[in-house]
């Protein structure tokens, strides 16, 4: 291993780049972990602004879907007409707000400019999941 003075080497760097692809771009630490990224290079890639840390236990891309990273930094999904339109859906507002889903009983800052639902899903939902399924936009 490098030190924080050399930074991290090539093929380290390209794993936890396609670690981050494969998550399409906003990622949970601990997943990158399980795929083998270690700590330091996580904390190496932060210093070299290759990515981004966006909440506690989350990082992101540079260019990473900005609605992707709000969701990470808020603890919620896209859902309704945001993930409808995603997903390639025609959805009738052209501008909708944004639409976010949250646990119900979630606590913490939500987007002031967005609608919040608070719903249980009709599909249960993955801890690492940033968008809500069809079936439940």
């Amino acid at each position: 291993m490098g030190s924080s003075i050399e930074g991290m080497n090539g093929m380290r760097r390209a794993r936890l780049l396609q670690a981050m692809r494969e998550v399409d771009g906003v990622a949970r630490v601990e997943r990158l972990r399980d795929r083998g990224v270690s700590r330091y290079d996580l904390e190496m890639a932060v210093a070299e602004c290759m990515i981004q840390r966006v909440r506690v236990g989350w990082v992101a891309l540079p260019d990473a879907d900005p609605r992707r990273v709000t969701a990470a930094q808020h603890g919620v999904l896209l859902t309704c007409v945001t993930q409808a339109r995603r997903l390639g859906i025609w959805v009738h507002d052209e501008r909708p707000r944004l639409h976010l889903a949250a646990s119900p009983g979630s606590r913490g800052g939500k987007p002031p400019e967005a609608r919040v639902h608070w719903a249980r899903p009709l599909v249960p939902r993955h801890p690492d999941a940033l968008e809500d399924p069809i079936e439940t936009c």
